[in-house]
């Protein structure tokens, strides 16, 4: 697959992304004009319905046949059996989306045949009776009731599906294995990577095919999952969750789940205090982390009592007001933060990522932010190869 198709496959998963969240907006718009204390407008009200069947077709065709296109590459030729199962991992994570696309699609065409029959009833007597006590809004709870079937589920697939596909196309890049003689010079160190909202670990593992400096020959990198918890955002939906998540998209004022953030901060402190314990220096571990994973990152480096190599946040997010400052550790104030975020980010917006700076500043740290014009809630190339060059510039040597 040449660069070209990448970009090319790339730019369709992004106008996916701005479909999706014109989805809902639609929906947001229905329950608010449903709310109307004069009564809903039904022209306006079967517009946004109408647009909205036919956005959700348009973005169910146009990921079918990129996830289908995804699962049939196999880039096996030029990388070891490690990334072929991490490939692999990735098209039975598409397989779900797949799977829950499929289930939009049925919602879909259950709507319209009851919707069909729904207009003819609307003639008879007896709707006309239930219009006269109850109003228009008995003619729209159809549509309403709708709406809120699949509002959640397009945003659990949206977030679900975040760089997947990327994930998939970076392992068609040859790999470069590191030359022994000069790696052997490099000390022990540890990059542990924390996934996003509906991920996992093992999907993530090909982001460490983009580290092929002789610096990372002894470097050990671990990518956990997220335990499965209910997800309020998500009406409640049991999924991989590091912590609880109030609303999408994200905003610099979006409420914080703080307890569950700091017990999962505990979770991450154990996995650096077994790495610290089995060798390796403090100064060469590095915590790394995309969108709730990249807040999750945020906060363990904020709270570890030692100082580390760095924190590197993507598309992440400050899960916590101001009153932590006072819990830093004066080691963890030396520890340096990379923050990246899109500009054209929809799920947590680029005000989000914005607010992590002045924040880090009035806590006391260094932090270098770096902005991505073009880039939605993902991870692209620029950005790894950038985390390449800025963790590599903090390893120490064994010297």
């Amino acid at each position: 697959m040449d660069s070209q198709s990448q970009n090319t496959s790339l730019q369709r998963l992004q106008n996916v992304e701005k479909r999706i969240v014109r989805v809902l907006e639609l929906a947001g718009g229905v329950t608010d004009e449903l709310s109307n204390p004069s009564g809903p407008r039904k022209e306006l009200v079967n517009n946004h319905c109408a647009e909205f069947m036919q956005s959700i077709k348009d973005i169910q065709v146009t990921l079918r046949e990129e996830i289908k296109s995804a699962c049939e590459y196999r880039p096996f030729e030029n990388c070891d059996y490690s990334s072929r199962i991490s490939n692999e991992i990735c098209c039975k994570k598409l397989e779900y989306v797949i799977g829950e696309l499929n289930g939009m699609k049925q919602t879909i065409d259950e709507y319209h045949g009851s919707s069909q029959s729904f207009h003819i009833s609307i003639s008879q007597k007896v709707t006309q009776q239930k219009r006269r006590r109850h109003g228009p809004r008995a003619d729209m709870k159809s549509s309403s009731r709708f709406l809120i079937l699949l509002a959640k589920p397009i945003t659990v697939v949206a977030v679900t599906l975040g760089s997947t596909i990327f994930f998939i196309l970076l392992l068609s890049q040859p790999k470069n294995p590191p030359s022994p003689s000069q790696g052997s010079m490099m000390a022990r160190s540890f990059v542990l990577w924390l996934h996003g909202l509906g991920d996992s670990g093992p999907a993530n593992e090909p982001i460490k095919g983009f580290f092929t400096s002789p610096q990372f020959t002894n470097t050990v990198w671990s990518f956990p999952s997220a335990p499965s918890n209910p997800v309020t955002c998500n009406n409640g939906l049991v999924m991989p969750s590091w912590f609880d998540l109030h609303e999408i998209p994200v905003t610099a004022a979006s409420p914080n789940d703080e307890n569950g953030v700091l017990k999962a901060v505990g979770h991450v402190h154990k996995m650096i205090d077994k790495e610290i314990a089995a060798g390796t220096n403090p100064d060469n571990i590095f915590v790394c982390g995309f969108s709730q994973g990249g807040a999750l990152t945020l906060a363990s480096v904020l709270l570890y009592p030692r100082t580390l190599g760095g924190g590197a946040v993507h598309s992440g997010w400050v899960p916590f007001n101001s009153s932590i400052i006072e819990q830093i550790p004066p080691d963890a104030k030396k520890t340096p933060i990379l923050w990246s975020h899109g500009i054209a980010d929809r799920t947590v917006l680029f005000e989000a990522g914005q607010a992590g700076p002045p924040f880090l500043e009035q806590a006391g740290l260094s932090c270098e932010f770096k902005a991505y014009p073009s880039l939605g809630h993902s991870i692209n190339a620029e950005e790894l190869r950038y985390l390449e060059s800025w963790i590599g510039a903090r390893l120490r040597s064994s010297s």
